[in-house]
C-alpha cells in the first residue's frame, strides 16, 4: 500500500471542494495516516485521491481506539510563560530557536522550562542501542538540567519523550557556565530503508573566550545540522521535543526536532561570557 502524505489544511480545503478530510496520527510525511470521510462525501473524495494516485484503504473506525481528534495540532504551542531570567517586556524574552526540520514526524510535547532564576547547564539523552536486523530509532528523550548561578543544585526537566532505549551519561558545561546553544544530528527519510531521524545532540556552553561544545553519548547515522544559537547574553531556560508515535508495524523513528527557548542572563551571570 502507498503511503499517505499529510496535506495542510488549506490543500485539502482547495483539493476537496470545502469538505477537507481530517487527519490523525502520526502525522508525518510519507507515514501511514488515517483519514476521516463524511459518508455522504465518501465517494467523491475517494475519487480526487485516485487522480492524485493516492490509494485509500477503508478501516473500521470503531478499530480505531480511544483515538483523540485535535484540529489545533499544527498550530504553534502556547508561548513559554515569562520568567523572571528575562527583563519584562524585552523583546528578547523568549528566544525560541529550533532545529532545522530535516524530518517532521510526531506531535509536540509542551514546553518544560526551568524555574525562574535558573538557566540550563547540562544535559541526559535516552538513546536506543543498533537492532541490528531490528527497527532503529535512536534518540528517544532529552532531559535538560537547570541550576542557578553558582550552585550545584540541579532541576531536570523533560518533554515529550520516546518510549525506547536508555538513559545515558549526564553532561554538564564547565565552571558553572550555562548552554547557549544546540546543534541536532539527524538522519534525512530513508524511502524504503529504516528511518531514526534525530540520533544526538550537541550542546554549546557560555565561555570567556568561546563556546565549548559537549556532544552526547546518541547515533551517529545522518549529519549535523546547522547550529542554533541565543542572542548575546542570553542562555536557555526551556525546551520541547517533538516525537512520533508508537507505529505499530511500520517503521518506528521516536524523536525528531527540538525546540529550545532563551532567557536573558543576569548581570553577575552575563559577566561572565
Amino acid at each position: 500500500m502507498k503511503k499517505l502524505a499529510i496535506l495542510s489544511e488549506n490543500e485539502a480545503d482547495q483539493r476537496y471542494g470545502g469538505h477537507p478530510p481530517l487527519f490523525l496520527t502520526p502525522l508525518g510525511t510519507f507515514k501511514t495516516s488515517y483519514v476521516l470521510i463524511p459518508h455522504e462525501k465518501n465517494q467523491n473524495i475517494t475519487e480526487k485521491f485516485r487522480q492524485k494516485h493516492i490509494q485509500l484503504k477503508p478501516v473500521d473506525v470503531a478499530n480505531i481506539k480511544q483515538a483523540q481528534v485535535d484540529n489545533e495540532m499544527h498550530k504553534p504551542s502556547e508561548f513559554p510563560r515569562r520568567s523572571a531570567v528575562s527583563n519584562a517586556g524585552s523583546p528578547r524574552e523568549g528566544y525560541i530557536i529550533t532545529s532545522p526540520r530535516v524530518n517532521n514526524w510526531g506531535v509536540w510535547g509542551d514546553f518544560a522550562q526551568c524555574n525562574d532564576g535558573e538557566h540550563v547547564v547540562g544535559m541526559r539523552l535516552r538513546t536506543e542501542a543498533p537492532q541490528g536486523k531490528g527497527d532503529d530509532t535512536a534518540l528517544n528523550a532529552i532531559e535538560l538540567l537547570c541550576a542557578a548561578p553558582g550552585s550545584h543544585q540541579y532541576t531536570p526537566i523533560k518533554s515529550l519523550e520516546g518510549s525506547w532505549g536508555n538513559w545515558g551519561r549526564t553532561f554538564y558545561c564547565p565552571d558553572d557556565t550555562t548552554v547557549k546553544g544546540f546543534q541536532l544530528r539527524s538522519e534525512a527519510y530513508q524511502g524504503n530503508g529504516d528511518d531514526t531521524a534525530a540520533n544526538n545532540l550537541r550542546i554549546f556552553c557560555n565561555l570567556p573566550a568561546s563556546p565549548e561544545m559537549i556532544e552526547g553519548d546518541g547515533m551517529t547515522w545522518g549529519s549535523w545540522t546547522e547550529r542554533q544559537n541565543c542572542l548575546n547574553g542570553q542562555a536557555v531556560v526551556g525546551f520541547r521535543t517533538q516525537v512520533e508515535p508508537y507505529q505499530g508495524n511500520g517503521d518506528d523513528t521516536a524523536l525528531n526536532n527540538v525546540d529550545m527557548v532563551c532567557g536573558d542572563l543576569g548581570k553577575k551571570a552575563a559577566s561572565m561570557m
